[in-house]
């Protein structure tokens, strides 16, 4: 397919994309969000109607109203459930979708830092669900579709923004999982309003590719596509999701070769496609993504050997991953031909396809069609005011959400700024115990501005290769960084970034800051490194790189842990004297000379009392939460 026609197919489906969003969202006014109905009344009059002309775009995935669905468990498999949420262990129960009734489906919950957020508060049960009808009747389907998510809006106030982020992706063309606002009943108690999402699976792959029989893998955290070898156990992130027992996994290991150390791209990846999606990402300042530090949320299915990208999760887009408060100028001036928030080389598969000019252009001209199409802001306010009135009046009964009825009211256009001290704010997001969500509209305004002014070469595109945020310390979310030296992180990656329990023998590769690191020469090995408290061994390292392989206890806590590595503390020459690196500045802690220690020549002056001291043995470096403990498989 030329180049030419490949616009033109982009230019389509935004132009279908604008025509789709003119359509105004009229709510069903006799609809009471939280009034007690009939299901079975309701699944009758419903099932009336199913015929061969009703689909399932029209019928589970409407755009202009709000279904209901309801979830059905005993007391037992729902005390199952909350007693150990982290486990996400399926418990058998049944579902009413807009009136369609489906038996023995399996539930459990579903997500990562939302999880682990609301399974530590002891006032909330808020969780993000996933049914499979299939698990327990084999064939099972809900009109076609074997696997739904149902999200909880983690910290999103304004509820919308994964369903704006996929129709985005959708308007470009990408295969894209279909969503539906939904009120959600568990047991005849209203939890409130939340985001059904298409699973992506078989009948997903069935639905947006010509073949089905090739290999799909969910990139888990840490996927950064690197070549670490020519073995699948090295790319541990990167879970199976077809063909478990079949594949060999020697097109995922030559595609990434060709990535990483060669330069046929197309002959492995769906260029086109992929600068597709990495337009709409970037865009839209899509954090928590390939593009961030967690590098995760997203699916690649190979069809004939060529990888195609699928997105995925996008409850953190526009801006809302901004990590307790972070760098919101950086988040809205995020650089369109370097948008990663670390090294650029780290994520080669925007690396090595932006470095080819033709390539570049193209990825150019996608982000032009974006912020003058559906991107646009008064397009966009439009869309956000319609959908805002499609879902206000359910937000407001929703007696569960993770926000205020006036939050999600600002937050449509304003910042919504946290108060630090306020440790009872709601269960959910990056808003509990401070941070600031970025205002929608506001967002999109800005952004698109920020946008326009690189394109036209009046703000910076992209810098000297080490990415967006460089010196913020990783734009963790949370801000639970402890930084190094100077103020900066210690670590910039980390790879795998989980594990499960009982896992033995896990090589982990850690990424030194240089800035961090500007004390220690290259051939200071670590004396420690430890994942909470589970202690590394086989340490080795290579400039700034770290090895270190671990045995995770079968009994260790589920959840993310801190990641320590002890140096050995500073050496100081002899009558030669001490002279600090370049950019030295003493670490929080500091260190105290030892006795008679000699200032260079030209003087040395230390601080008035000296540097802060530490206990001797050395200095320890700490990230906090940047490596994930999982249950047991």
């Amino acid at each position: 397919m030329n180049k030419k026609l490949k616009h033109t197919i982009g230019l389509i489906a935004i132009l279908i994309f604008t025509l789709f969003n003119s359509a105004c969202f009229d709510m069903d006014e006799g609809t009471v969000p939280g009034r007690e109905q009939d299901p079975s009344t309701e699944q009758d009059s419903n099932m009336e109607n199913l015929s061969g002309t009703v689909t399932t775009e029209s019928r589970l995935f409407a755009s202009a109203k709000v279904l209901e669905v309801r979830l059905e468990l005993s007391n037992e498999a729902w005390q199952a459930i909350l007693a150990n949420p982290q486990a996400e262990e399926y418990q058998e129960g049944n579902i009413i979708y807009d009136g369609i009734r489906i038996d023995k489906v399996a539930i459990r919950t579903k997500g990562q830092s939302s999880l682990m957020s609301v399974a530590s508060d002891t006032n909330s049960n808020r969780y993000s669900f996933k049914i499979d009808m299939n698990y327990y009747v084999k064939g099972q389907d809900l009109l076609g579709l074997k696997k739904l998510s149902l999200n909880n809006g983690f910290s999103d106030p304004t509820f919308m923004r994964e369903r704006l982020s996929y129709d985005l992706m959708r308007a470009l063309a990408l295969p894209t999982p279909r969503t539906a606002f939904v009120n959600l009943f568990i047991n005849n108690e209203l939890f409130g309003l939340y985001t059904a999402v298409e699973n992506v699976d078989k009948e997903f792959i069935k639905d947006h590719f010509e073949q089905d029989n090739g290999d799909l893998y969910k990139a888990e955290m840490g996927t950064d596509l690197l070549w670490k070898g020519d073995s699948i156990d090295k790319y541990t992130s990167l879970e199976l999701k077809t063909n478990e027992d079949a594949s060999d996994h020697s097109a995922l290991l030559t595609m990434l070769n060709e990535l990483n150390n060669g330069s046929n791209y197309e002959s492995v990846i769906n260029v086109d496609e992929v600068l597709r999606y990495f337009a709409v990402s970037t865009a839209m300042s899509n954090l928590d993504s390939y593009q961030g530090s967690f590098a995760q949320n997203y699916y690649l299915y190979e069809e004939k050997g060529v990888f195609n990208i699928i997105p995925w999760d996008f409850n953190m887009s526009f801006g809302a991953f901004n990590a307790g408060g972070g760098d919101r100028a950086g988040i809205i001036e995020f650089m369109i031909d370097e948008p990663t928030m670390g090294k650029l080389s780290d994520r080669p598969l925007i690396a090595k396809l932006l470095q080819n000019p033709d390539y570049l252009e193209t990825y150019n001209h996608y982000i032009n069609q974006l912020i003058t199409g559906p991107l646009n802001p008064d397009t966009m306010e439009k869309t956000i005011n319609k959908t805002a009135t499609l879902i206000r009046n359910y937000v407001y009964a929703d007696p569960t959400k993770f926000y205020t009825n006036e939050d999600f009211e600002q937050s449509l256009t304003n910042d919504l700024t946290a108060d630090p001290s306020n440790q009872n704010a709601p269960a959910g997001g990056f808003i509990k115990g401070g941070g600031n969500v970025i205002g929608l509209i506001n967002f999109i305004k800005e952004r698109v501005a920020s946008i326009r002014d690189q394109l036209h070469g009046l703000a910076p595109a992209s810098g000297d290769g080490s990415g967006n945020f460089t010196g913020a310390g990783g734009l963790i979310p949370g801000g639970n960084q402890q930084p190094g030296p100077g103020g900066t992180s210690a670590i910039d990656d980390i790879s795998p970034s989980y594990a499960n329990q009982g896992d033995t023998d896990v090589t982990v590769t850690i990424s030194l800051n240089q800035q961090a690191m500007a004390m220690f020469p290259s051939d200071t090995n670590p004396l420690s490194v430890k994942i909470g408290t589970v202690d590394g061994r086989n340490i080795s390292r290579n400039e700034l790189e770290i090895t270190v392989v671990f045995d995770i206890p079968t009994d260790e806590a589920i959840g993310m842990k801190d990641v320590s590595i002890e140096f050995p503390a500073p050496q100081f020459p002899g009558t030669d004297g001490f002279t600090p690196p370049d950019g030295f500045t003493p670490p929080p802690g500091g260190f105290t000379p030892p006795d008679g220690f000699p200032p260079p020549p030209g003087g040395f002056t230390p601080p008035a009392g000296g540097f802060p001291g530490q206990d001797g043995q050395g200095l320890t470096f700490t990230e906090a939460e940047i490596f994930e403990i999982r249950a047991m498989r």
